[in-house]
């Protein structure tokens, strides 16, 4: 059996994670130290090694060359928690035992000594899942557990955690990884795996997996099965039901002046089984980027190809930065009311709309604006040095009185 290249490629030492260069570095030095603390709360997105580091930090810990940074991989201790078999090392899914009876359960079992190795482990992944009453239960056990137990515990959305919880854990937050980090290691898996891809498929599938390694090696793995050749920037948008990036800069142009050809651009994505929800989310990253250069002109700030970058540039000096910021404002809050609705195509088609009659109201105000100022304008300019020094005669004539 072949496994996922996330899965075979998943980092066995601190020195093998990728991206998370502060917390590598402060988990070495908790272990070099010896000053193990009882509690760590993980968190951050999908996809980005918390899990990962849990498990290295168990073999870290319970090696029998241990403790040390660099677990040998081929003791009984390390294979164990390697395969998944360990005793010691107890991995729980905190959406499923949401309970306090669950609780209650570790709570029976914290003094049970490890089999192997110098730690009991538990590692409670989504733990945000947890009930009130469960995390009350916990809020005990986490302040004094016994000397031979350590707790690791992995969030998404650390801000659904009790303050009480956060509190008593030491709290490592890991960071998405850039697309070059992500692009370079899979430059080196692909080499290991005689896979031929092109530059373009890969910063493709580093800008769609967000930040996340796992979600990049999967489409990797995916888009290596779809392609009989050389895997190209189309075939990872035909595999993934992607819009080019040409396509989607074409559409934000037209969104930025309002054109009414928006709709039937719109309508053709529809016909085609385009991703609604990445297309907004593409879309809505353009009108950034295009804010970005409008007031900062620093192109280094963006992320994406030269051509890309240019082609931006050229879209921020369309329109004033208030026309931008309007259009942000109403695609962020209708899009996110349109894919939550039922009625999502019907939502989209209405947003646009209200995005073709902005350009007449904008065009309006722009009207008046200019009228105001042809009106201070028409004083004849012999006349308006004149009108400057009896202003300021006024001014003086006030301030002696």
């Amino acid at each position: 059996m072949n496994y996922p290249l996330a899965r075979k490629y998943r980092p066995l030492t601190l020195s093998e994670v990728v991206g998370q260069t502060h917390i590598v570095q402060t988990l070495s030095n908790i272990i070099k130290s010896g000053k193990i603390y009882h509690a760590y709360l993980f968190t951050g997105p999908r996809g980005i090694g918390k899990t990962t580091v849990a498990r290295i930090l168990a073999k870290s810990l319970n090696c029998v060359k241990g403790p040390t940074t660099e677990p040998c991989n081929s003791c009984d201790v390390c294979v164990e928690i390697n395969q998944g078999t360990s005793m010691n090392i107890l991995e729980i899914d905190g959406a499923s035992y949401t309970g306090v009876d669950d609780v209650r359960e570790i709570r029976d079992n914290l003094q049970v000594l490890p089999t192997k190795g110098r730690y009991r482990m538990y590692i409670i992944d989504e733990v945000h899942m947890l009930s009130i009453s469960a995390f009350n239960a916990l809020l005990k056990i986490l302040e004094e557990p016994p000397l031979h137990v350590i707790f690791v515990l992995a969030t998404t959305e650390p801000h659904k955690l009790p303050s009480t919880v956060i509190s008593r854990c030491l709290r490592f937050t890991f960071v998405p990884l850039s697309d070059e980090e992500i692009i370079n290691h899979l430059k080196k898996i692909a080499k290991k795996e005689n896979i031929e891809i092109e530059e373009s498929a890969l910063r493709l599938i580093a800008a769609e997996s967000e930040g996340s390694m796992r979600d990049a090696l999967s489409m990797l793995d995916q888009v290596s099965s779809f392609s009989d050749g050389v895997i190209k920037g189309e075939d990872v948008i035909k595999c993934f039901g992607l819009l080019p990036e040409s396509k989607i800069l074409k559409i934000a142009e037209l969104v930025i002046k309002g054109d009414d050809s928006l709709l039937s651009e719109v309508r053709e994505l529809y016909t085609k089984g385009i991703d609604i929800g990445k297309f907004c989310s593409h879309l809505l990253q353009v009108i950034r980027d295009a804010l970005v250069l409008s007031i900062t002109r620093d192109k280094s700030i963006i992320s994406g190809t030269p051509s890309y970058k240019e082609r931006v540039d050229g879209l921020s000096k369309l329109v004033p930065i208030e026309r931008l910021l309007k259009l942000f404002e109403i695609l962020s809050g209708e899009t996110e009311r349109a894919l939550r609705s039922p009625f999502t195509k019907s939502m989209l088609d209405v947003t646009f709309m209200k995005i073709c009659t902005l350009r007449e109201k904008f065009e309006g105000d722009i009207e008046k604006e200019k009228e105001k100022e042809s009106k201070n304008n028409s004083v004849h300019p012999f006349v308006k040095p004149l009108l400057k020094d009896y202003g300021a005669t006024l001014v003086s004539v006030e301030k002696k009185k």
